[in-house]
Order: structure tokens, then sequence, then C-alpha cells
């Protein structure tokens, strides 16, 4: 409804991003860096309580993931996968597929989570790189995502906004949905011995960084994140673009704070966030990510890890496995 003196709207008319971005402004100036690594530990232990139970709406109890993996024949086609399929149940009646390719001399674990390639992700540049440095690679297919996408999801810019509505109306955002699959995921892998006593990275691919945040920010199994070409900030007066509408959780800036403040609850962990990118899909430069992330970099700071947090605008994946392997 649109009500304007006159003929037309005031000059002083605001949009509805630009009312958002000054919300969201208002809310996370009010935030404060902590001054000591005490105070960060009782305040994360909040912040992550808060992450799981307001946020992303609590998890079920966990139930028998009915794991198989099945070896799958070499093929020339990219959709085929890797060497083998491990299926699973993060929930009851829920199925759900990952590409498996782990040698058994592999001495690390790359799970890499694109919502729009899905089981393919284990082809993504920087998964292949990975893959011929001796890492072991799986590329799971998040619910509602990839085959198990909802007809006639797509509505705008948003590939995914039925679901992503469906599943607020239920009081379980897709965020929390796909955080727990890669929890369930992780369980998964680690009942079928696919990875035995290797430390897991979890890769996220634009928007699926957020739920690598999340995933790590929730489970220690994850040794360090890597976030590529993912939104820098929630906080935006334009228009979302090139994002997903499931990683937009309610109340997330209130009760836990933006990306950069789930980046901190991973600390002391490694976290390499490349190629941040704004609401509208445009590439920060570095001088400007830095400064988005300069709360996180003062936790890492505190816990004596500052090289442990790296934000780079450089997100070639040759360099990125580089980086990896220092």
């Amino acid at each position: 409804m649109r009500c304007y003196p006159g003929e037309t709207r005031p000059d002083s008319y605001v949009t509805v991003p630009k009312f958002a971005a000054a919300t969201g402004s208002a809310i996370l100036a009010r935030r404060e860096s902590p001054d000591h690594a005490e105070r960060w530990e009782a305040e994360s232990l909040g912040m992550r309580h808060a992450l799981e139970r307001d946020v992303l709406g609590g998890f079920p109890k966990r139930g028998e993931l009915k794991v198989a993996l099945t070896p799958v024949a070499a093929s020339k086609n990219p959709e085929d996968g890797g060497a083998a399929l491990l299926s699973f149940e993060p929930e009851a009646g829920l199925p759900l597929t990952a590409s498996v390719a782990v040698a058994k001399d592999a001495t690390r674990l790359a799970v890499v989570l694109d919502c729009d390639r899905g089981l393919s992700a284990v082809f993504d540049p920087l998964a292949k790189s990975l893959g011929k440095a001796g890492w072991g690679v799986v590329a799971p297919e998040l619910r509602g995502t990839g085959q198990a996408a909802v007809k006639g999801d797509t509505i705008g810019r948003a590939p995914d906004h039925n679901s992503a509505e469906w599943s607020m109306w239920l009081g379980r955002p897709l965020l929390g949905q796909w955080t727990w699959d890669v929890i369930r995921l992780l369980d998964a892998l680690d009942e079928t011995k696919t990875a035995p006593g290797k430390p897991v990275t979890l890769i996220g691919i634009g928007p699926a960084g957020v739920v690598a945040l999340c995933a790590a920010a929730l489970d220690k199994r994850v040794a360090q994140v890597v976030c590529v070409k993912t939104l820098a900030s929630y906080v935006t007066d334009e228009p979302y673009v090139g994002q997903r509408m499931g990683i937009l959780a309610p109340h997330i800036l209130k009760k836990v704070g933006d990306v950069q403040h789930l980046a901190a609850l991973v600390a002391p962990r490694p976290v390499i966030f490349a190629g941040g990118v704004t609401g509208g899909g445009a590439a920060l430069p570095q001088e400007k990510l830095a400064k988005q992330f300069a709360w996180a970099s003062d936790v890492y700071g505190l816990l004596k890890a500052s090289n442990k947090l790296q934000v780079t605008e450089d997100a070639a994946a040759d360099k990125l496995a580089k980086r990896l392997e220092a």
C-alpha cells in the first residue's frame, strides 16, 4: 500500500533495501569488540546457542542415517560426480546424496558445498586442484537444491524463493536445515570411515560459504573453512543479486551478527574468505574486505591466531589451493 500526499512520493522516501541497510547498520554499530579472551569465550558460547536455537530454528535428534556408499563406473560426464556416491538421511525420510572422490592415501579431506552445482562440485577448479595435491573431495547435494530442487521454486532473483519461504513458516530456515545436512554428512563420513583421522576443510562456494561458516561454528570436527565469492555482509542498500534466499535467517544480525561474526565463531581455526561480494553481487576490493572483517580480525588477534584469518580479494583456485597447502 502506498499512501503519499499529493500526486507523487516525497523526495525523502526510503526504499525497503535502504531502510533494511540503515536498520542493520544500527544493530551492528551497538556491538563492541571483546577486549579480552575470557570475555570472548563467554560471548561466543551465547552466540553459538543463539545461532542454533534462535536463528537456525534448532536441530532434530540424531536418527538412523541409513548410509550407503556405492562405487560408480568411470564416466566422462561431469554430472556423474566422483568415484562413489554416498547416500544418507539427515532426517527420517529425507535422502541426500554426495559425490565422493577419496583415495586411500588421501592426506586431507575437502567437503565442497555449492547450492548450484551440487554433486558436480567435485569438479570445481579448487576441488580439482586439491585432488591433484592428494586431497579427498566430497560434494553433497543439500536439500532443496540440484536434483532435489522444488519445482517452480525460482521467483525473480531468488532460485529458492518458495522453499525458503516455507522453511521460515515452519520455524526452521533453510540455512539451519542446510547446516544440519552438513553436520549429518560429517556423521555419515565418520560412519563409513571414508576419511578416518583426516582433517576436514569445508569449502563454501558463493552463498554456501555462509552454510560452511555456520556448520563450522557448531561442529568442532571442521578443521578450517574456505568461503569463495561469498556474501561479505548481510547489510546492503541494494537488492540481493546472485544470492540464495535460504541464507537469510530471521534475527541473525540481532541475535548473532553479520557474516564476519559467524567467521569469528570458527576461531582460532583457520578461515579463508576469498573474493567476497556485496549484496548486489559486486566483488569487493581488498581494503573494503579488510574493513568488513575488522571485528573478526580483532577476535582472532585476542586468541593469538591473527594469521589464521585470511581475507583476500583474490579467489583464483590455484592460489587458494596453495594457501591451503601452506
